[in-house]
């Protein structure tokens, strides 16, 4: 029996790691925030398809209504300062001689009524193309201020997504892309979904919850269900093959060779 326990302890098998993974879509379309501002209302809900050009949301634009009414009177005031003094300038030397001063002011201010015009167009913001509309709930949106270059919400293909999971380093295997990934979504735990992995990041990153973990991606096979984007289960990664006895045991070992520290 322990000859049989030693030699199975040689028997291959492949390396597998589960990790916590989601769908997430391929090559969505980032929304941005314009300018800087606060958020007035959200006219989409999430997960809801929208067409190009629909509005999705809207930034307060009392400020900028404020500014541009402003500029509107400097303009006015610039243009009939202008129309006054060429009509004395046809007598009056000095006054000829400010008249280019005079354009130039008028000029500027004209320049400002159409750049405050356009910053208020660009309050409504609008999908730049056709597709699901993906962000977090709309009740966190209203009232809060974004930044320019802010991003506000993904719009992807609902017909392109893809596995993203994240590995956490204490679990990491060595993992070749081409390899075999299972998909356990919550919603559906008894149906796994086959994938092939296609990306694993060089550098782990800390996450949200404070655990540094690789960014992996894998894409669905033909043939598969295409899952609801957002949708969360658990990935059995696969690696290469190894004795079985370093596969049961490789996980003690490591924390041993931590604690022991050789």
């Amino acid at each position: 029996m322990l000859v049989l326990l030693v030699a199975a302890g040689f028997v291959p098998v492949r390396q597998s790691v589960l990790a916590p993974a989601e769908i997430s879509p391929v090559e969505p379309f980032t929304i941005r925030a314009p300018l800087d501002g606060v958020v007035e209302s959200v006219l989409v809900k999430p997960n809801e398809m929208v067409a190009e050009g629909q509005p999705v949301f809207r930034l307060d634009p009392r400020k900028l209504r404020n500014q541009l009414a402003v500029a509107t009177r400097a303009k006015e005031a610039a243009k009939a300062e202008l129309r006054q003094a060429r009509q004395f300038a046809v007598v009056d030397q000095k006054i000829r001689a400010s008249l280019p001063v005079l354009q130039g002011k008028l000029d500027q201010q004209a320049t400002e009524v159409d750049y405050l015009t356009e910053q208020l167009a660009q309050t409504e913001i609008r999908a730049p193309r056709a597709g699901l509309a993906v962000f977090d709930d709309p009740n966190d949106w209203i009232g809060r201020p974004v930044a320019i270059g802010e991003r506000m919400m993904l719009v992807a293909d609902p017909e392109k997504v893809q596995v993203e999971a994240r590995l956490p380093v204490a679990d990491a295997i060595d993992l070749e892309l081409g390899g075999p990934v299972w998909l356990f979504l919550n919603v559906e735990p008894g149906r796994p979904l086959d994938a092939v992995l296609t990306f694993v990041s060089y550098k782990a990153q800390q996450g949200a919850d404070g655990i540094l973990a690789y960014r992996v991606k894998a894409r669905l096979n033909e043939g598969e269900q295409l899952p609801r984007i957002g949708l969360e289960g658990i990935a059995k990664l696969y690696g290469e093959k190894v004795p079985l006895a370093y596969s049961i045991f490789r996980r003690p070992l490591s924390a041993a060779r931590q604690w022991l520290g050789f």
